[in-house]
This record gives C-alpha cells, structure tokens and sequence, in this order.
C-alpha cells in the first residue's frame, strides 16, 4: 500500500525536489553558515552539522515557507542557520562547562577569514547581498539600514574593508 503526502509530511516526489531545489542553494548557505560561526565556535562544532541540521529542518518546515523572490528562499535558509548556530552555541556552552574537547577545525577559504574580522555590520551587509543575494530593500531591513540608498553605501563600505582584508592576507 503506497502512502499518500499529507501538508505536514511531503510525499517522495515533493521531498525530492525539495532536495534538488536545496542542493542548487547548498554552497551559498554554507558559505553562509561558516561566516556565521566565528572562530571560537568553529573550533568545536563542525559547519557541515550545521548546515546539515539547517536543511533537515527546512525539509521539515517547507510549508510554512513563504517565497517573495528567488532571495526569499536563501534569507529563510539563513534565519534557520542562525537558529542552529544559537542552538548550537547553547549545546556548546553545555558542553564545555563539563569538558574542554574540541573538534577539529575546517579549512578555511581566505574570505571567510576575512569576514569574520569585518564588523558585524558589515559582515551582515555582505551576507545579505552577496550570500543571500537579497535586495536592497530587504538588505536595509535586516541590517537597520533606513533606505535601499543606505544599504548601499553601507555595503560599498563593508566591500572596501574586505578588500583591505584580502590584500593584507595575500
């Protein structure tokens, strides 16, 4: 007897594209997820846990989403990474007032590096264009920014402190 989907419980052939469409996202996310950690937290909780708890509650949660844009999808990605990371960061806290095992750091690429010694608000403002790939509007909403126009100068901003970064790493 073959089951049949339910709202709550998609059906294989909805989990399979839910898969293909999150895969298409994958390397954004974990792009997104490392710079996100911070290097205390990298050190002992692996990005791909993460990112693999993301998904999973993605999968599990896909119909409360709600798409606007193509954006849309990476800026909801995003908020479920940041839960995992403060869930994390909660576990870890635990974790560590009982013992001091770390896990291995990943390899990091030179830009992560980088963005993690950007300011918080301009880290921000990076993941939410160049990672997420939202608009400017929503970039001036997640960031507090008052205007599009603001969001703008802010990220000009944030991008010429990576460039020094970069150069200063090379």
């Amino acid at each position: 007897m073959q089951a049949t989907a339910t709202a709550c419980d998609p059906g294989d052939d909805d989990r399979d594209r839910l898969n293909r469409l999150f895969q298409r996202y994958y390397e954004r996310v974990r792009a997104i997820v490392r710079a996100r950690l911070g290097p205390k937290l990298r050190t002992r909780v692996e990005s791909g846990d993460i990112e693999q708890e993301a998904f999973a509650a993605a999968l599990e949660s896909f119909h409360e989403f709600q798409s606007r844009d193509e954006a849309s999808l990476i800026q909801w990605l995003s908020k479920l990474v940041e839960r995992r990371i403060l869930a994390g960061t909660d576990v870890h806290g635990a974790k560590e007032r009982g013992s001091e095992q770390k896990v291995s750091q990943p390899g990091m690429e030179r830009v992560l590096l980088c963005l993690e010694q950007l300011s918080e608000a301009h880290r921000e403002v990076i993941l939410w264009r160049d990672f997420s790939g939202a608009s400017w509007e929503a970039v001036a909403e997640e960031t507090g920014c008052p205007s599009a126009a603001a969001a703008r100068m802010l990220h000009a901003r944030a991008l010429v402190e990576l460039a020094k970064l970069l150069r200063r790493e090379a």
